[in-house]
């Protein structure tokens, strides 16, 4: 609910963001079930595509910290919600996964889970 409620305005309820707060923590729990089925060992190697999936993903994420503690110090809280919610559900979740995620029933570096 605090996601959509610019400051200063009321908060008028709406069935929808409940709803869009269970999706969120579907797609939390989606993704941390998938990385816990990924089996880690040193030494394997990887795509140059995942080395460059966690660099982009560092850089994004150092943007996306810096724009959160922005909008906390302005206290615009839903900007920084929807910063973070972003972040998670486009990122991370869309993007990065799909690019680090190895073969099916193959290892993953260790470097990839951090």
């Amino acid at each position: 609910m605090l996601l959509c409620s610019p400051a200063g305005n009321d908060l008028l309820f709406d069935e929808n963001l409940p709803e869009q707060g269970r999706n969120f923590a579907n797609k939390i729990w989606n993704a941390f079930r998938l990385v816990k089925t990924w089996k880690v060992e040193q030494g394997v190697t990887q795509t140059p595509t995942s080395e460059i999936a966690i660099l982009w993903f560092y850089e994004r994420l150092k943007q996306g910290i810096q724009e959160i503690e922005d909008a906390f110090k302005q206290y615009r809280i839903s900007e920084a919600l929807l910063t973070a919610y972003k972040l998670f559900w486009d990122e991370f979740s869309s993007w990065y996964l799909e690019m680090v995620k190895p073969e099916y029933q193959k290892p993953i570096d260790h470097r990839h889970i951090k």
